[in-house]
This record gives C-alpha cells, sequence and structure tokens, in this order.
C-alpha cells in the first residue's frame, strides 16, 4: 500500500507546515500557535465553502453537524491532519511475513 503510506506522509508534511504557519503568526507565542481551530483556518480560506458545507450537512442530518463535526472543527488543523496522516501511515505499513511450517 505505497499510496496509503504517500498521502500519510503527504498529509503529515501538511501538518507540519501548518504548525509552523500558526507559530510564526501567532507573534511568536507558542501556545497560542497551537490552539487555532480548523473552523478559523476554513473560514479565513473558503468561508462560503464553510457556509455550504455546513448548509448541506443540517439538510442531511443536524445530529451530524453538531456534536461531531463541530467538534472536529474545533480541533486545531495540525492535529486533525496529523492524526489523518498518522493513521493513512499507518494503515498503508509494510506487514511482516510470517512463515508457518508444518511438520
Amino acid at each position: 500500500m505505497p499510496a496509503l503510506r504517500f498521502l500519510g506522509g503527504l498529509l503529515l508534511l501538511l501538518a507540519v507546515v501548518i504548525l509552523v504557519a500558526d507559530i510564526t503568526n501567532s507573534g511568536g507565542s507558542l501556545l497560542s500557535g497551537l490552539t487555532i481551530s480548523t473552523a478559523k483556518h476554513w473560514a479565513g480560506l473558503a468561508p462560503g465553502l464553510l457556509a455550504a458545507t455546513q448548509k448541506s450537512v443540517l439538510s442531511i442530518s443536524p445530529i451530524l453537524w453538531d456534536p461531531f463535526l463541530k467538534s472536529l472543527l474545533a480541533i486545531p488543523a495540525w492535529g486533525v491532519f496529523a492524526s489523518f496522516g498518522a493513521l493513512l501511515t499507518y494503515l498503508g505499513r509494510r506487514r511482516r511475513r510470517i512463515n508457518i511450517y508444518t511438520n
């Protein structure tokens, strides 16, 4: 599964880039740079897309938006990308070959 490892590596790289950008844009304060949420990043990059996504998810199921997606968007952006990157890297790992011998 080299494709999963590659995609996971890209997501981990993106997480590091976002973390460094957050820390440098926060004026050097490490703690405030670590807590910028994914929703704030998304609203800064594409506010119309965020509103359209919220509207479409609320039309499907309000329960899906409020407890699940809203809490996911409250997590810092670097943490979201690092988590998904680590998961994809783990799922795409090379499996150890086990030799089974019978007598």
